[in-house]
C-alpha cells in the first residue's frame, strides 16, 4: 500500500506540482538575476540610466544611448536571465550574446538607441510575462519626455524579444514604423524545444502542462494562442515589418516562421537561410546584419516618403 501511495505522490509533484511551480516562476517571478558585466561604454557609446513605471505598475529600467537624429531604435531582448550581456547556451557551444554590439551599429547608423531590461530580467521589477508589451509603451514615454520623434520610433526584438515587439507594434497600430524580429517566438504552443533547453527538462510533456497551469496565473486569456505573434503580426500593417530567420534554429521550425511571415501585411521583408543557429545571424554575418538592418531603418523611418 505504502508503494502506491509514494507513486500517486511522485506522479502528483512531477505532473502537477512542478509545472504549477515552474509556470508561476516563469511567468510571474523570473528566473536568478545577475548585474551587467559590461555597459555602453565598453563599446564607446555615452548613455544615461531611465526608469519607467508601466500602466500596470511594474518599474523598468534601461539605458538610453542618444544618437545624431531624432528617429530612437528600442531593442528588445529575450534572454530568460539579462538583457543586455549575457551567455546562453547553444547547439556546439556556448555564444556570448550581447545586445551591445546591435546598439553601436544602430548609433553609428544615427540612431537614438534604447537598451532596457524587460519585466521579470535585470534591474526591472516583476509582472505577467505576457503584459509584456506595457513595458514597451512605458518606454515611449520616455521617447517624448525627451522631445525626440514620436512618429520615427522602431523596434529591434530577438527570440522572445521579437514576439513582445510584435505583440507591442500589433497592440498599437502606427505606433512603431518598423519593426525588426530575430528569430522571434511566433506561437506559443511551439516552444517545446526552447522551454527544453531552457529548463533542462523534456519537452513532453511538462511544457504542455506548463502552459496549462500558466492559465492560473494568467487569468485574462482564454488561451496562449491569444498573445502568440501569430494573433498580432497582421496588425503591424501598414508599419514595415522585417523577419530574420536563421536555417538552423534549433528551437522553432522554419515552417512557423513562414506562417508568421505570410501573416503579416505589407510593406514587409525576410531575410532567411541565414547559415546560423537561433538569434545568431549578426554574431555569424555582422557586416550583412547591419547593412540589411540600417537600410531596413533608414528607408521606413528616416524616409519621410515611406513613413
Amino acid at each position: 500500500m505504502l508503494w502506491i501511495i509514494y507513486v500517486v505522490f511522485v506522479l502528483a509533484v512531477l505532473f502537477l506540482v512542478m509545472p504549477l511551480v515552474l509556470s508561476y516562476i516563469f511567468l510571474c517571478v523570473g528566473f536568478p538575476r545577475a548585474k551587467d558585466k559590461e555597459t555602453p561604454e565598453n563599446y564607446g557609446l555615452s548613455y544615461r540610466n531611465f526608469s519607467v513605471v508601466t500602466s500596470d505598475g511594474v518599474n523598468i529600467k534601461g539605458w538610453f544611448i542618444p544618437g545624431s537624429s531624432k528617429a530612437t531604435i528600442i531593442v528588445v531582448y529575450g534572454g530568460i536571465r539579462r538583457t543586455k550581456g549575457l551567455k546562453e547556451v547553444t547547439p556546439g557551444g556556448e555564444l556570448s550574446v550581447s545586445m551591445l554590439p546591435l546598439a553601436r551599429f544602430l548609433h553609428e547608423g544615427g540612431y537614438n538607441v534604447i537598451l532596457y531590461d524587460r519585466r521579470l530580467t535585470g534591474e526591472s521589477g516583476r509582472g505577467l510575462l505576457t503584459r509584456s508589451a506595457e513595458d514597451v509603451y512605458a518606454i515611449v514615454q520616455y521617447i517624448k519626455s525627451q522631445s525626440l520623434d514620436m512618429n520615427k520610433i522602431g523596434l529591434l526584438g530577438h527570440c522572445a524579444g521579437g514576439w513582445i515587439s510584435i505583440m507591442a507594434a500589433g497592440g498599437k497600430p502606427g505606433l512603431f514604423r518598423a519593426v525588426v524580429a530575430d528569430a522571434p517566438i511566433p506561437n506559443l504552443k511551439e516552444g517545446g524545444r526552447w522551454f527544453q533547453a531552457a529548463s533542462h527538462l523534456p519537452a513532453f510533456p511538462f511544457y504542455n502542462l506548463f502552459l496549462l497551469m500558466g492559465r492560473i496565473w494568467v487569468r485574462d486569456i482564454k488561451s496562449v494562442d491569444e498573445v502568440s505573434s501569430n494573433q498580432y503580426v497582421s496588425r503591424i500593417s501598414p508599419s514595415a515589418f522585417f523577419l530574420i530567420v536563421e536555417a538552423r534554429d534549433q528551437f522553432f521550425p522554419s515552417s512557423s516562421f513562414e506562417r508568421l511571415y505570410d501573416l503579416a501585411g505589407e510593406p514587409k521583408q525576410i531575410w532567411k537561410d541565414i547559415d546560423a543557429a537561433h538569434t545568431e545571424a549578426h554574431a555569424r554575418f555582422p557586416e550583412e546584419y547591419k547593412r540589411r538592418v540600417l537600410s531596413f531603418y533608414d528607408t521606413y523611418l528616416q524616409d519621410s516618403s515611406k513613413s
